[in-house]
């Protein structure tokens, strides 16, 4: 690519906040013809034949889940946006970050999140000075003929939607919504609850789970806790049964290199002075 079409160039203010901001990976493709990039995104459609389960979050805002998000991405058999916000752009909110294009159905839900992950995975997934790129990961591709799990990494946004939906039009209204989304995508939805203590915060989202797990099949919807608090400072054991869970939920195998893998990005020190930042005073 020549410096002056360069993506880190041109978009470079952009990708300081998020590589969500970044350009549509063909982008790069029509600049630097690569057959293994348009195959990839060629085979698309067809591996997108094999998924199981759509995953999406619940979280405050700077519960750490962008490291979850990128750790789930980074896995052979799965394929996790970063903000892309697809919740909050199928609901047509006016509130829908970056980019605030309406999505309404499953081949332009998955399209948007190919994008964003291939993206993320092309310059590194990059967000708000923080560079959460799992070395050596499948981030923006997967196993062929195993791709089983597709979603996105927006908890804080979908945590406001539903609580809007909720306040303005209530609980059978929020249900049918959500009820709509999941038909749309026309997989089952697992919801995955970061959280770092147990707090306002933590109860709000818990609430919101339990009126969909009660108003909702459990063949179509389900959700797990992952408990940062865990992940970033617990023993081993806790980390790696927390690890288990998560992929039991997601119907993944997930062998020894992955829990390793995702072992090796916790870090307690690093994690507990960025929470502390972000909640000075709270």
């Amino acid at each position: 690519i020549h410096a002056r079409d360069s993506p880190n160039l041109k978009f470079g203010t952009l990708f300081k906040s998020s590589c969500k901001f970044l350009p549509h990976p063909m982008y790069i493709s029509s600049r630097c013809p690569s057959d293994d990039l348009n195959n990839l995104i060629a085979s698309f459609p067809e591996e997108a034949k094999n998924l199981q389960r759509y995953v999406m979050f619940l979280a405050a805002t700077h519960s750490g889940h962008s490291l979850i998000g990128s750790l789930l991405d980074a896995h052979p058999n799965m394929l996790v946006a970063n903000e892309a916000d697809i919740f909050s752009r199928y609901v047509g909110s006016e509130k829908a970050q970056y980019p605030r294009t309406r999505l309404e159905g499953r081949e332009e839900i998955f399209d948007d999140i190919l994008s964003n992950s291939l993206k993320c995975a092309l310059f590194s997934r990059y967000q708000r000075g923080y560079n959460y790129t799992v070395p050596n990961g499948w981030g923006g591709h997967w196993m062929p003929g195993k791709l089983y799990v597709i979603g996105d990494k927006k908890g804080g946004s979908t945590s406001m939607r539903i609580e809007e939906l909720l306040n303005k039009e209530g609980t059978e209204k929020m249900l049918t919504t959500f009820q709509e989304f999941q038909q749309t995508i026309g997989l089952p939805v697992h919801i995955i609850h970061v959280y770092w203590k147990k707090d306002e915060g933590y109860r709000r989202n818990d609430g919101f789970i339990k009126i969909l797990q009660e108003g909702m099949s459990s063949s179509k919807f389900s959700a797990s806790e992952w408990d940062n608090s865990v992940y970033t400072c617990g023993d081993d054991a806790s980390r790696r049964s927390l690890f288990f869970d998560t992929c039991k939920s997601l119907g993944v195998p997930c062998d020894s290199e992955i829990l390793d893998t995702w072992a090796s990005m916790a870090n307690c020190r690093a994690a507990k002075k960025h929470f502390l930042k972000m909640h000075k005073g709270g």
